[in-house]
């Protein structure tokens, strides 16, 4: 799964996928509010870690493997948070830092940035 970053649309994460493809089935998608996924009243990470789910289980997608780029980035570990089941590995180029929700989300988010072998901030 590719994730773009914010204020992009899923087109920009193609060379990744012609760079990743080779044997491999690469998906990108608009992360909510962005491209063509609709703009709802109000951003929620709950709301666009579960489209990333709910367009993996659409595709028939078994756990996967999820690179982000800058919000795509962040979203990527949080979806490895809250959704680690269906998570193989998750990398992230210039992910913002766990700076927004509960106490318990932010745990959760640096605990699964550890078990990857990444720091949990900067």
């Amino acid at each position: 799964m590719l994730l773009h970053g914010g204020g992009a649309n899923l087109e920009s994460m193609d060379q990744y996928a012609e760079r990743l493809g080779h044997g491999r089935r690469c998906v990108a998608m608009d992360v909510r509010s962005c491209g063509r996924s609709g703009d709802p009243a109000r951003f929620r990470l709950e709301d666009a870690a579960a489209d990333i789910a709910a367009v993996a289980k659409g595709l028939g997608l078994g756990p996967v493997d999820v690179l982000g780029h800058s919000l795509g980035g962040f979203l990527a570990g949080y979806h490895g948070s809250v959704h680690g089941g269906r998570v193989v590995s998750i990398d992230g180029f210039g992910p913002g830092m766990v700076t927004v929700g509960t106490p318990a989300q932010r745990r959760e988010f640096a605990r699964s940035r550890k078990a990857c072998g990444r720091p949990s901030s900067r």
